[in-house]
Order: structure tokens, then sequence, then C-alpha cells
């Protein structure tokens, strides 16, 4: 059975989150069976986006792509304890196929995958708000020593969640085996989409530059946060642990891009497995510039934020 982000079950289920951190303490008993294996070091495969851009889709390809582990509904909703989620996701959830579907990033059922909000503001201090002053490099310290126990040969821990565009430095600091897959997409369509589920209000990802800003309009809001998310990711790249795919390019062939990230994970000494077989393509919604009053406006606000930014690529982005 599956549930809505909005429905009864889910509601009562924030409220269980909230009280469950104090349950954290319990999480040694179940890490002691775990210590009588040997610990690995365990590799990572860390998506970063800005949102309304595939990265959810992407979680979704590579979780089913590829053997793996990965944050599930269940697994988010025992943050606190992650041995013991992370022991329950795996005997609940080894035979789950994903629907390659969501709802705004939300993926329904016990077993969808989960971004995990809740578990890693709890475990890295990275909220959706970037400030370097909030992260837990502690507690991220620890969180590895679980994942370690809990690690399979040949199994990365796969992570969708949106925060990692503001901490990927600190993940690369703490996981030595990390990859990073950067999605990109068309910047009209991305922003469109990014504009429909926040209306007038902030939504999503809230860049460290734009906290202070006052905005002429909602489409320069949206053009100056979605563009500052693509310069915070691009800063943080770096050649070796990095690669670049495009939204379009995984709904086209979706196992090329796959067969791309394995063949860059393998350089890094990053061993993975297939599991399942993918559908052969996926629709991609676009959106034209031309195709009403919002998309014009969004135009003329991305044109002018791209012009004042300062990363080569923007422009290769949005004119894809």
């Amino acid at each position: 059975m599956s549930y809505g982000r909005e429905s009864p079950i889910i509601r009562y289920a924030r409220t269980f989150q909230d009280l469950y951190r104090f349950c954290a303490p319990l999480d040694h008993l179940f890490r002691l069976p775990l210590r009588l294996h040997p610990p690995r070091d365990i590799p990572v495969v860390c998506i970063v986006a800005p949102p309304r851009s595939g990265s959810t889709l992407t979680y979704q390809v590579l979780t089913t792509a590829l053997k793996n582990t990965h944050l599930t509904n269940i697994w988010n909703l025992l943050y606190a304890t992650p041995a013991l989620g992370g022991v329950v996701s795996k005997l609940l959830c080894r035979r789950h196929i994903s629907s390659f579907s969501s709802t705004h990033g939300f993926v329904p059922g016990l077993c969808g995958e989960a971004e995990g909000l809740k578990f890693w503001s709890y475990w890295s201090g990275q909220t959706l708000q970037e400030d370097a002053g909030a992260l837990k490099p502690e507690k991220l310290r620890e969180l590895k020593g679980v994942l370690d126990m809990l690690a399979s040969p040949d199994e990365p821990f796969i992570t969708g969640y949106l925060g990692h565009a503001f901490s990927m430095e600190q993940m690369r600091a703490h996981f030595d085996r990390i990859v990073f897959v950067y999605v990109s997409r068309d910047l009209l369509s991305n922003a469109y989409s990014l504009l429909k589920i926040s209306g007038e209000e902030w939504s999503s990802l809230r860049p460290k530059a734009c906290s202070e800003k006052e905005y002429n309009s909602r489409y320069e809001r949206v053009a100056d946060q979605l563009v500052s998310i693509h310069e915070s990711i691009l800063s943080q790249s770096l050649p070796g642990d990095t690669i670049r795919i495009t939204y379009e390019d995984l709904c086209r062939s979706p196992q090329r891009v796959v067969d791309s990230i394995v063949a860059f994970a393998k350089q890094r000494q990053i061993r993975v497995n297939p599991r399942l077989d993918l559908p052969q393509e996926f629709a991609a919604s676009h959106i034209e510039p031309d195709t009403n009053d919002e998309t014009r406006h969004l135009v003329t606000a991305l044109k002018a934020r791209v012009a004042n930014g300062h990363e080569q690529n923007l422009p290769e982005i949005f004119l894809r």
C-alpha cells in the first residue's frame, strides 16, 4: 500500500520522527552484532542536482540497475537508529522494484526510494538551506562507521538527497570512495517546473547567495535560485570524482547513461554489478520558450542571470 505526502499516515509518521530522535542511544545495541563482521570502506554514489531536474528519476534508475544499498522510506522513518533502519530496510525491501514515479520527489511506500531530508539533516547537519556553520562532521563520521558495518562487497551506497549540492566537500572528506553524479536539465524546463511548485513562496534548496536578496518577481527569484545551485555544484566539482549527466540523455537512453556512470566509478576503484534491466526510455518533459507568458518571463530572467554568472559551463546548460 502506498501513501501520498499529505496523507494522514504520512503526517503521523512525521510526528513519530520528531519523537524518534530520543531513541538514538538504542542504536548502539543493534550495532553490536554488526561488529562481528569486519567493516568495509563503503563506496558512495552521490547524486547532486537542483530541484525538479530529474534527480529522483536518476536515483530510481541507479537503484534499479545496480546492486546497491540506498535509503528507503522505512529507513528514513528510523533515521535516528541507522543500524536498525538499515537492517530493517534490507530485510523488507530487498525485492523492491522501482515504480519510476514520484510526486515532487516523494516516492510512496515503505520501500520507496527516499531522498532523506530527516536522515541527512540529522546526520550531516545539511538541511535545504546552505549554511556551512550547521554541518556536523562528528555525526557524519559516526554515520560513516555504521554504513561501513552494513556494507556489502561491490554494493555502493546510493544517495539522492538534494542538500548534498551544498555539502559535496563534506561528503568527499568523510567518504574516501565517492562518485558524484551531477544531473542537469535544460534551464527553462527546470525553472518552469520549479516555478509551478513554488508559486509565490520559496521552495526546496536555498543557496546562501539568495538568502538575503529581495526580488522584483518570482521569475527573477527562481532564475537566481536555479543558477546559484548550479554555481555551487560546479564550484565544488572535481574532474576525478564528478560525472555530469543530463535528464534528457537519461530519458532517451537510461542504460547508456548508467553504463557511463559505471565506467566512471570503475576509474575510482568502485566496482558495481548489474541488478535489474531498465526500460528502454522514459517520457521527457520539455518546455518551449514561447509556451506562455510565464515561460517568456523566465527566459528573460534566466538570460540575465546566466549573463551575470561566473561559471563558464552555465551558458552550455542554458542553450542545450
